[in-house]
């Protein structure tokens, strides 16, 4: 599977994944894939998303790289349909965490260079300013982005990864990177089923 852009854990299982032909959710360690694109979303928006979280059936997007994208496309229901938690016109979105499926925080930079913390406590539906929080010790748990692996084992047909994600008590991800064709360095997916020593190919959608 050419995985392009972010992935996502969604439980020891599951995956997330933004590439060039959509966002696609497997929960069955890849042998399966749906496709959960948001309607809204032309082909163009897939680059944008440059992180990925979930927690159950709920995903967040953090959309980078244009302010027109100051919102956190968000559904409740696995991607069968999605909502926006907008910012106003704000500016651009970085550092998107979630603790639970609940509590989050983003923050918002300005053309002036400022920024703000803010956070959700209802899923995403609503953002508002959080002057309380040191935004310093704000992370996702391991539980929910999993834990990082550093660039190792035996990888298929000469592919490359910097490195992979572990979900807690489950798979092992990684983008990998393959032989250039022509001027193009294709991307694909890997997946490890003991801990990163060997990497083995994903296939699926796109």
């Amino acid at each position: 599977m050419q995985a392009e852009y972010q992935i996502g854990i969604d439980g020891p299982r599951g995956l997330v994944v933004a590439n060039r032909d959509g966002i696609f959710r497997t929960q069955d360690g890849g042998s399966t894939w749906t496709k959960i694109t948001p309607p809204s979303f032309a082909p163009i928006y897939y680059v944008h998303v440059f992180v990925i979280v979930a927690v159950g059936d709920r995903i967040w997007l953090e959309m980078e790289g244009a302010d027109i994208w100051d919102t956190v496309p968000y559904s409740w229901n696995g991607g069968h349909t999605w909502r926006d938690g907008s910012f106003g016109g704000l500016g651009f979105l970085s550092d998107l965490v979630f603790t639970n499926g609940q509590d989050g925080w983003v923050h918002v930079g300005r053309d002036d260079g400022s920024r703000s913390l803010y956070r959700t406590t209802d899923g995403g539906a609503t953002w508002v300013v959080d002057r309380t929080a040191a935004d310093s010790k704000i992370k996702s748990p391991a539980s929910i982005v999993g834990r990082v692996l550093p660039a190792r084992g035996t990888t298929p047909d000469g592919l490359r990864i910097e490195r992979g994600i572990q979900a807690v008590g489950g798979l092992a991800w990684a983008p990998a990177w393959g032989p250039p064709i022509g001027n193009l360095t294709p991307q694909y997916l890997l997946r490890s089923t003991d801990g990163g020593k060997i990497w083995q190919l994903v296939t699926g959608p796109g």
